[in-house]
Order: structure tokens, then sequence, then C-alpha cells
């Protein structure tokens, strides 16, 4: 790989080089995404991606699909592992296609079966990421975590989102912070990235004020039904997480306006819910 090339087309604006084509390039584009270097993931992988797909819509619906198949693949690769560096490629694999789900909220070509794949093929990642670093020293970001939300805010939005696939997105935040435990603690504010999926949710206000209550409440229930008294390592990431994504809600909900009517009285219940989590 020639950086000097790459870097070129940063400079340039991220115009296409004279004497070669989008078709060309991306190819080798996308083999970046699973560098660990991270002067070439960010920039090249993600951001030339990036300026090609959604500001100058270089791809065609039939280009793209091929992309969202190549980037679907990658999501297998080496999931399951934890601390290595297989994590970049599956992240920024999921990152690239939260463009592809952008780039369709803007100019409808996704039908709602193509839809309902990337959700089902979205939450199932979701559910199977171990790998939750944040930031990686000498290699930048990792951050699964946050980059799932990003796809997940973005298919929220989508009208071919239906009211069930909205409660599986809720329903799957709810579960990746509390179960299974894991013993990782969100540092590079996942909680808001999150929370953005969240409030998308909101803003379509199809879920009944009883179901937000309800998944409330599993939060609740989940800290009620943990030992009390000594601190407990191995669900202490889960109780410190579930806590920080409540007040990010909370405080997101205070200040935005034109909100459905039903999202005040879910702001009283996340704030009953941090009462209850703020007594350890």
């Amino acid at each position: 790989m020639d950086k000097s090339f790459w870097n070129a087309i940063v400079e340039n604006d991220y115009a296409v080089p004279d004497g070669h084509t989008v078709e060309e390039l991306t190819p080798e584009l996308l083999t970046f995404l699973a560098s660990s270097d991270i002067d070439v993931r960010d920039p090249f992988g993600y951001m030339i991606y990036a300026h090609w797909m959604v500001r100058d819509k270089h791809y065609s619906p039939e280009a793209i699909r091929k992309i969202r198949d190549q980037l679907l693949g990658n999501l297998d690769k080496g999931l399951g592992e934890k601390d290595t560096d297989s994590v970049f490629l599956r992240s920024f694999s999921m990152l690239n296609l939260s463009l592809i789900v952008y780039y369709d909220l803007q100019d409808s070509f996704l039908t709602e079966d193509e839809t309902n794949d990337l959700i089902n093929k979205s939450l199932d990642y979701f559910k199977q990421e171990k790998d939750l670093r944040g930031f990686v020293v000498g290699k930048g970001w990792a951050h699964s975590v946050a980059h799932t939300a990003d796809i997940l805010k973005f298919l929220a939005r989508s009208s071919k989102s239906n009211k069930d696939n909205l409660q599986r997105i809720l329903d799957s935040i709810s579960e990746k912070l509390l179960h299974p435990v894991e013993t990782y603690v969100y540092v590079h504010s996942e909680d808001e990235r999150l929370v953005m999926a969240l409030m998308d949710i909101l803003k379509r206000d199809m879920l009944a004020l009883n179901e937000w209550k309800d998944w409330i409440q599993q939060f609740i229930d989940w800290k009620n039904e943990e030992k009390q008294g000594d601190f407990q390592s191995e669900i202490h990431a889960s109780w410190l997480n579930s806590k920080n994504l409540l007040r990010s809600f909370y405080f997101r909900l205070d200040l935005t306006d034109d909100l459905p009517v039903s999202a005040e009285a879910i702001k009283l219940q996340i704030f009953d819910a941090i009462k209850v989590f703020g007594q350890w």
C-alpha cells in the first residue's frame, strides 16, 4: 500500500485521482478496515469511504449492495476473540455499514427485507461481540459498541423499521449492558452513542409508554436482584455501565425539545431507576 497515494486523496478533498476510478480503488480501500495502523484505517478506510459514499455519492445502489455484503461478511471474522486486532475489521465494517443506512435515509434504495436483514445481522453481531475496548493505545479506536450504536441509530430512524424492530433494538441495548455480565466498563462515551439510538427510537413514537416502562424496569429489577452490601467486582461493570446509560438518557431527554408526549413520563421513570442505582 502506498500511503502517499491515499494521503493525496485526502489532501485533495477526497477527489478521485486522475486515471483512476472508484470501482478500481474501492477493493483496496476496504482492506484498510482491518489495519491496526490508525493512520491507515481511520483516514483511508473510513474517511475516504465516507466522502465517496455520502457526500459525493459515487456508488450506485448495486455497487453499495456489493459493499454491504462484503462488510457483513467481515462481521464473523474473529468474532468471539478479545484483545486481538481482529476487532478493527469487525468494528469498522459496522461503522461503514452505518453509512449505507444513512445513505438510504437520504436517498432510499434498500428494500424492507434488506433493512430487516441489516437489523438482524447488526443485532446478532452486537450480541456476540466480546471485544469491547474503546481506544487502544498505539492503534486507535476499536469502539465496537459505539460503532454498532451508530448503525442502530440510523436503523431506528428508518421508516422501514417497524415497531417490533424498534423493540428488538431497545432490548439488545439492555441485554448488552446487563446480560451476560461483562467485566468491561465503557469509558469512551459509549453510553452517549447508545443513547442516540434510544432517542431515535423514542422520536419514532411507536412504542407505548408501558413498553418503555417495562424496558426501564429491567434495570431496576436487575439491580434489586443483585446481592447488596460488599463490593462485587463481577457485577460492578454492568452496574456502572447501566447507571451511566440511564444518566445519559435522562439528561438527553431533559435537554431535547419536540419529543413525544410520553417523554416526560419516561424521564421520570428513568430518574427513579437512577435513584435505585445510586444507592450503591
